[in-house]
């Protein structure tokens, strides 16, 4: 499945239900209407900035997506991965 190549009408199962209008009304509401203040920028920035324009020069039209940290522990002893994606 592709998230970048959104379907306009995605497949649905018998199973797929749809939202509870009492649900959707809940998830919708109290949203924080201010802004976070925006963290600290990294040193080194401007050559993370570089590399990745970079590598997108060397790749293009590919979607990379690289590790970033080593694997997490998971439940039942699974490891999973960070990512950082970039185009």
């Amino acid at each position: 499945m592709s998230t970048f190549y959104p379907r306009s009408n995605p497949a649905r199962n018998g199973y797929d239900s749809d939202v509870p209008p009492k649900l959707l009304n809940f998830m919708l509401k109290s949203w924080s209407p201010t802004p976070r203040p925006l963290p600290k920028v990294l040193p080194h920035v401007e050559n993370f900035r570089a590399r990745r324009e970079r590598l997108a020069k060397r790749f293009p039209k590919e979607l990379l997506v690289i590790p970033t940290d080593a694997d997490a522990a998971q439940a039942r002893g699974e490891g999973i991965r960070s990512h950082l994606r970039g185009w």
